[in-house]
């Protein structure tokens, strides 16, 4: 869902949340992984304020490197699908016109295998929603500070992304990868990379998440790999976020990160050395472990769940 259907979706509740028993002035906004980099959104837009009282930011922010993007890079994502879909014509207009004919498993297939840049569409700063990017309106202070505010992450952030990148040699289910310091040096330089940077950084990113350990660690190995893709993308921006809050809004800050990994994880590929993954802090939070206690979940899964 667009961010100006988030908004619609908004207005919608301030005017009619009454009808079912609910209080306008007592909104809260919250949403996991892209939720909460909408959300995180709506709190630096103007077109926003007002609207909600709180928000809970879990494991994303919009100032990360696949939360936002500027308008030069989303029309020329646009361009790059265009293209590959025969709808390169002279104007914007035209464009969207011959994209609009294009089938959803036509758009799919040419995203899939164009990759865009390794990047999705995101949401774009330089326009009323959202006028300056995400990293410069927190330094500066210019978003909603009259919230209260609650962010947080889970201790295994990019578990679940690296595994999947690089199954061969990340799978909890080896027991013996073929992996070694200096080969998970060099996948950690490649992300790096990915990212936009240099390799003489990426190598400097791999030394400190691999400092001081052995070829035949390989738990710590891979989890160093997870470390740096989930810092970089979920955990630091969110963080960052939730301090530049705290520094400037005028509303109440929470922080939490979740280090206890559930007995089922909402991801079944979740395991071994993956400990809790992103998107596990979801399953308690919804109640799961309460709703299944003694059943599917543990009792300590329940204490955690009720506290």
């Amino acid at each position: 869902m667009g961010l100006y259907d988030q908004l619609l979706g908004l207005k919608w509740v301030n005017e009619n949340i009454e009808q079912f028993g609910g209080d306008p002035k007592k909104i809260t906004i919250f949403g996991e992984s892209a939720g909460s980099m909408s959300v995180g959104a709506h709190i630096l837009s103007p077109l926003s304020r007002g609207l909600y009282q709180r928000a809970i930011l879990q494991s994303g922010a919009p100032n990360s490197y696949l939360g936002s993007e500027s308008r030069e890079q989303g029309y020329k994502k646009t361009l790059f699908l265009a293209e590959r879909l025969n709808c390169n014509t002279a104007s914007g207009a035209d464009i969207v016109a011959c994209l609009k004919l294009k089938t959803t498993e036509q758009i799919l297939n040419v995203s899939k295998t164009a990759r865009l840049d390794a990047k999705s569409f995101e949401p774009i700063y330089g326009e009323e929603l959202m006028p300056i990017k995400a990293s410069d309106a927190l330094q500066n202070g210019d978003f909603n500070k009259d919230i209260d505010l609650l962010f947080g992450t889970v201790s295994e952030e990019g578990a679940l992304f690296v595994e999947s990148m690089f199954e061969d040699k990340l799978s909890p289910d080896i027991k013996n990868p073929p992996i070694n310091v200096t080969i998970c040096n060099q996948v950690i330089t490649f992300m790096v990379m990915a990212f936009g940077e240099t390799m003489d950084y990426g190598k400097e990113v791999a030394d400190f998440y691999l400092k001081g350990l052995k070829d035949d660690e390989f738990d710590k190995l891979r989890q160093a790999v997870g470390y740096g893709f989930g810092d970089y993308h979920i955990a630091c921006p969110t963080v960052l976020f939730g301090r530049e809050f705290a520094l400037h809004g005028k509303g109440k800050a929470y922080a939490f990160r979740l280090t206890y990994p559930p007995t089922i994880p909402v991801f079944q590929m979740c395991k071994g050395w993956m400990g809790d993954c992103h998107g596990d802090d979801v399953l308690i939070l919804f109640g799961f472990p309460i709703k299944l206690r003694g059943i599917t979940f543990t009792e300590t899964d329940y204490k955690i769940a009720r506290d």
